[in-house]
């Protein structure tokens, strides 16, 4: 009975693997691909057959299983059907991300949900990503929070106010910042001259005079005597004595030695780095795992980092092998499987990771 059991829970497990891994490599390779004909935008599949009319004007890449489109005026939203879900009629519509678009109409902002429901009606001056349940809002100067009806949860008290996490947010009072818990109750007190949102149990804030990090309880863990500082990530944040930057451990021990003119938060296990204007990779381990070469360079994404070199741009894998040529005049990096690039013609379409170019003219 326990092997028979124990049989069930591996087949269980490993179908759930399954089903992440397909997720993931269909974000990673995309079945529709926005799709450039002439002025026109539609979508194709990888072999370039139009799935999707080339009707609208523009187009943004497949999220969520949702794309926004636009019309000569407004925007909307379609189904990988090509169904319109949300007409043609707001000024504004932004990528979907967990269920739920910003919409602007008439100046005014406000939220729909994925089947195209008026979720906020669009009447705040200003929104925010909703995270762990609130979406902050601003009504009449003041920053409150609404809920997933559009119901107000906070009410508007701040100057400005981030989205939640970790159970806080941080908000800004007379041009000085501090954390809220989800019912409004300042934790930490508006005393802060510069501050980050919670990561990884700690938030770089910055007194009247040096950067250091405090817990959920407001109490000092990193003692405040940095120049600069950013957040956590991967368990590193970088912080900068006499213009040289390092990385620290949430202990406030050196992990990665004072000795970079500019230093960047750990992403995919990778960090941007720079030294006399020349941009490489770290690891976590402090080694250069991509040299300092480039002009500039982008935080990697998807495995793969937009680099500058001698004017043009391209892209990078993460060992720093150039699998997309540096030909580029503009790029931007990769999401949802494809990256939107311009040719030094002005010619503007998508490409996917493997460098394909989606147009025709």
């Amino acid at each position: 009975m326990i092997r028979k059991r124990f049989f069930v829970v591996t087949v269980f497990c490993l179908l759930i693997l399954c089903l992440c891994l397909n997720a993931y490599s269909q974000t990673l390779n995309p079945k529709l691909i926005p799709f450039r004909k002439g002025n026109k935008w539609g979508f194709s599949d990888s072999s370039k057959t139009l799935k999707i009319p080339a009707i609208y004007e523009a187009v943004f890449p497949f999220c969520e299983g949702l794309a926004v489109v636009a019309g000569s005026e407004k925007m909307g939203v379609i189904d990988q059907k090509g169904k319109l879900i949300v007409p043609l009629k707001y000024d504004w519509i932004s990528e979907y991300k967990n269920g739920y678009a910003e919409v602007v109409l008439n100046m005014k902002k406000g939220f729909i949900d994925d089947e195209g429901n008026v979720i906020a009606e669009p009447k705040f001056d200003d929104i925010k990503n909703f995270s762990e349940g609130l979406a902050p809002v601003k009504i009449n100067g003041k920053y409150g929070y609404i809920n997933y009806k559009g119901e107000l949860e906070i009410k508007p008290a701040f100057d400005d106010a981030c989205p939640f996490k970790e159970g806080l947010a941080k908000v800004e009072i007379n041009e000085k910042f501090g954390y809220i818990d989800n019912d409004g109750k300042l934790i930490s007190p508006a005393v802060f001259t510069d501050a980050y949102p919670f990561s990884e149990g700690l938030a770089c804030v910055m007194n009247d005079t040096a950067y250091g990090f405090i817990n959920d309880e407001g109490i000092t863990e990193i003692k405040f005597r940095y120049e600069n500082a950013g957040p956590f990530s991967n368990g590193f944040a970088f912080v900068e004595i006499s213009g040289s930057y390092a990385y620290i451990d949430k202990n406030g021990n050196i992990k990665i030695p004072f000795g970079y003119d500019e230093v960047f938060t750990f992403k995919e296990k990778l960090a941007k780095v720079a030294l006399k204007k020349k941009y490489g990779f770290i690891n976590e381990e402090g080694k250069e795992v991509v040299p300092l070469m480039f002009d500039n360079a982008e935080d990697f994404n998807e495995g793969i980092a937009v680099v500058k070199l001698s004017g043009r741009y391209g892209y990078i894998n993460s060992i720093g092998q150039v699998i997309i040529p540096i030909v580029y005049k503009n790029a931007q990096s990769f999401k949802n499987g494809v990256a939107l690039v311009e040719t030094e013609y002005g010619k503007i379409f998508f490409i996917n990771r493997y460098g394909t170019e989606f147009f025709e003219d």
